[in-house]
């Protein structure tokens, strides 16, 4: 099942850190990988639809107190350096 999650990720290194962090919070039961994978499946489309539906997939499992900075620091941009508190006041805010 594992080699199998792999490569759906077709070796994108971001599909496979997000998913391996992913698995990597969850119970390693048979019943958890088995959700991962079927989600997998479904997701993949194109290369840029992938990223987006893992980083989704990701999101979803975050706690809810953290889904909120996971937003926030999207709407940095790439390779930006991000001033903390300029963060933390958007946070307050």
């Amino acid at each position: 099942m594992g080699k199998h999650i792999v490569q759906q990720c077709q070796g994108l290194p971001l599909s496979v850190v997000v998913v391996a962090g992913l698995l990597g919070k969850m119970d390693p039961t048979h019943d958890n990988w088995k959700r991962v994978e079927e989600n997998l499946n479904s997701f993949f489309g194109t290369v840029f639809e992938q990223c987006q539906s893992i980083l989704c997939l990701s999101y979803n499992y975050l706690p809810q107190y953290l889904k909120a900075c996971f937003l926030y620091v999207g709407g940095f941009l790439e390779d930006m350096e991000i001033d903390v508190s300029k963060l933390i006041r958007l946070w307050i805010a």
